[in-house]
């Protein structure tokens, strides 16, 4: 089972997310500027599958809402 570490520099917690989740939400997350490698500022679009992602301003705000409307969409699905 391939499970993701995400956490916040300067942060004590992380999340842990399995490779199923993220690939299910893995096409919302190519709206999201990004940066794979701070010093060469190359902006790509969604997640580092295989790295570290970095995101600097509006593309905070938009993982954020992006990732709050997830939650909204499974907290429709029933109960099991």
């Amino acid at each position: 089972m391939l499970v993701h570490d995400f956490g916040i520099v300067g942060e004590k917690k992380d999340v842990h997310l399995h490779d199923d989740l993220i690939l299910y939400m893995m096409d919302t997350f190519e709206w999201i500027k990004t940066f794979s490698e701070l010093e060469s500022n190359i902006e790509k679009n969604g997640l580092n599958h295989a790295g570290i992602t970095y995101f600097k301003g509006e593309s905070v705000t938009k993982l954020k809402n992006i990732i709050l409307h997830w939650i909204n969409i499974f907290n429709l699905g029933e109960k099991t």
